[in-house]
């Protein structure tokens, strides 16, 4: 009896230890790198991008154009920045079109308004000519006579 019982704790105990360890790896998920030092390898970029070093090329030039020879994680790590980065800059320029379109619409608004006033003005300047002129008119007709 007290074998059995020793057998069977043994086994409670074995049976335990291997789950815990199964699960804990079951749920133990590797968070995505968020930096590139996470991401790549010291030795590995500066062996792939030496020209860095040099100062000839910046890090992400080197990286893009040597995608394919880094680690799966790096190479994931690097697409994934300069997929951010593009859609960042498609967002600015989206937003600056958008603002220029709108400064431009404000601006020809403003210029079609100035025209208008000046339309204006150039109608009273010319019926104002045109009163001087009639006015002209009749005061040479009146004058005729007498020469």
């Amino acid at each position: 009896m007290k074998k059995n019982i020793v057998i069977s704790v043994v086994c409670v105990m074995v049976t335990t230890s291997v789950n815990a360890g199964w699960f804990s790896n079951l749920f133990n998920k590797t968070s995505e790198p968020t930096t590139l030092a996470q991401a790549c390898n010291t030795d590995e970029i500066t062996t792939i991008c030496p020209e860095i070093l040099l100062g000839q090329k910046t890090m992400q030039e080197c990286l893009m154009e040597n995608v394919s020879k880094l680690s799966d994680k790096c190479a994931k790590f690097v697409k994934k920045s300069v997929k951010t980065k593009v859609d960042k800059v498609k967002s600015n320029l989206t937003t600056g079109h958008a603002a220029i379109t709108e400064a431009g619409t404000a601006k020809q608004a403003e210029i079609d308004a100035k025209i208008q006033n000046v339309k204006k003005s150039a109608q009273g300047v010319k019926a104002g000519v045109k009163q001087v002129s009639d006015s002209v008119k009749q005061t040479g007709d009146a004058l005729k006579p007498l020469f």
